[in-house]
């Protein structure tokens, strides 16, 4: 979900009729009061995209239109742009359409992990595309690439090597991959996890992580300011994987992290919240230790599908979509616990978007296995 350049709230997913071979990559638009908007598609208020698919992701531009990240029955993905009117521009790529032979698996496949990247494609502040995968040749993934396409659709052969910067090299090339954000100066960050020396209780037997901050420069090269050579990996105990990023006003860093709590039956995964500074250095006197304040993550329970984190008035909120509802912080990184989105029933949090003070969250039956989401709204304090 995200809201346009005039405040109406667009949402991604795909419209089903009774099968996985009609499934159909659409997006829906709606006006600033929830109302369909009926301007968009041809009258209906939403737009499919050609054949079967999946419309992942969103990223609006400055003249009301969109791009639209969709990926099909296997893990082929493409691009399109619509137009404010829901229609297809046929200018954008080749016919309307830009190919990616890229995988959303955000480890290669020797790495035996199912853990999938997060916004894949972003619009940088100055026009064009940000697209991050791993390379994709029969079904395989490999290594992971960062790639600029122009508004057009075509590559920027300036960026990186010919238009793509392949992360590899001694430490990047294991890198686990987990989310893309853009700064608002156009640096490219990517979060996810680098291996380190196995616990000694483990045997030696399941590699352990720590979590990493990839930056990158617009012109396609790692920020060597930040952090050690462009990746910050601050020690955090219990800290394995950093799962999303936002850039704060100051230029900080907002950072989600799975925590790793042995309780006394079974390990959880509860959710931290981090700030580095501009350099990707820890800021300690941010929040409270993980032994402080246990509760509020015994409360979050097991999150290991944290998606994006919002700043919505005097509060930063952490979207996971094993959670029940929205998890609350306040400015300083101390957890507020949930907002009560729920009215009843168990749900689960599949997306949220933000402007201002005000925030879209849509949510799903914890136990349905059918179609449909709700929209709530609300406002932050």
């Amino acid at each position: 979900m995200a809201f346009d350049s005039r405040g109406r709230l667009l949402v991604a997913g795909l419209t089903n009729a009774g099968s996985a071979e009609s499934n159909r990559s659409t997006v829906f638009r709606f006006l600033p009061d929830g109302r369909r908007d009926r301007s968009f598609g041809s009258g209906r208020g939403f737009a499919q995209l050609r054949g079967e698919g999946e419309a992942l992701e969103l990223a609006p531009d400055r003249r009301g239109g969109t791009y639209v990240l969709s990926r099909g029955l296997g893990d082929e993905m493409w691009i399109a742009h619509l137009r404010g009117s829901g229609t297809l521009d046929r200018r954008f790529g080749t016919g309307g359409f830009v190919e990616l032979q890229l995988s959303a698996q955000g480890s290669t496949e020797a790495e035996g992990s199912s853990v999938r990247l997060h916004h894949l494609f972003a619009r940088l502040p100055g026009g064009g595309l940000i697209v991050v995968g791993r390379s994709s040749k029969r079904g395989l993934a490999g290594s992971l690439e960062v790639r600029r396409l122009s508004a057009g659709g075509h590559a920027v052969r300036s960026f990186g090597d010919d238009g793509v910067l392949v992360l590899g090299g001694p430490r990047l090339k294991s890198l686990l991959a987990t989310d893309t954000e853009i700064a608002r100066d156009g640096d490219i960050m990517i979060t996810g996890a680098l291996p380190k020396r196995p616990r000694e209780d483990d045997g030696g037997e399941r590699s352990a992580r720590r979590l990493a901050v990839v930056k990158i420069l617009p012109e396609g090269r790692l920020d060597r300011r930040f952090g050690h050579d462009g990746v910050a990996s601050p020690r955090v105990r219990g800290a394995t994987r950093a799962r999303t990023v936002l850039e704060a006003d100051d230029g900080s860093l907002l950072l989600a992290a799975e925590h790793w709590s042995y309780a006394p039956v079974y390990p959880k995964v509860r959710p931290l919240l981090l700030l580095l500074d501009r350099d990707g250095r820890l800021e300690k006197r941010f929040g409270a230790a993980p032994t402080r304040g246990e509760e509020r993550y015994e409360a979050a329970g097991h999150a290991k599908r944290m998606r994006q984190l919002i700043v919505a008035g005097k509060q930063v909120l952490l979207v996971s979509e094993d959670l029940p509802s929205l998890l609350a912080y306040d400015l300083d990184g101390r957890c507020e616990g949930y907002l009560p989105l729920s009215r009843g029933g168990g749900v689960r949090t599949t997306a949220a978007a933000g402007s201002g003070r005000e925030v879209i969250v849509a949510t799903h039956p914890f136990f349905s296995t059918g179609f449909g989401i709700e929209l709530r709204a609300f406002r932050a304090r």
